[in-house]
């Protein structure tokens, strides 16, 4: 059977070193030096190896941007809007309904208030 050396590390056998993706055949190895490498995860069979090639080529997901998300105003909680205004010094005086809330906030970043 042959075996691939694994992407995560090098193989060395019989003072011969082997590169991530090499091909090995098990013929030429002690069978304890090569359970053992089986077992660390340093050789994969050919399915493990494919698998593992398929997975590297996806692409991940973006990374989280730095700092806190902002959310639109109309995304937002009563809770979150208040604190919103108030960061941004915007007065909500006798307004506590969340349509109301976020009319005020608009009309407030219209003049300028943002």
């Amino acid at each position: 059977m042959k075996y691939f050396v694994s992407e995560k590390a090098s193989f060395v056998c019989d003072g011969r070193v082997y590169k991530p993706g090499d091909e090995i055949d098990e013929k030429h190895f002690e069978k304890p030096a090569l359970e053992a490498a089986i077992k660390n995860g340093k050789l994969l069979t050919p399915e493990q190896f494919k698998a593992a090639s398929e997975k590297k080529d996806k692409p991940s997901a973006p990374p989280a941007p730095n700092g806190p998300v902002k959310k639109n105003v109309a995304e937002m909680t009563i809770e979150e809007l208040q604190a919103y205004a108030a960061e941004k010094k915007i007065d909500l005086k006798g307004v506590n309904d969340k349509p109301g809330i976020i009319a005020v906030i608009k009309e407030a970043e219209a003049k300028g208030n943002k």
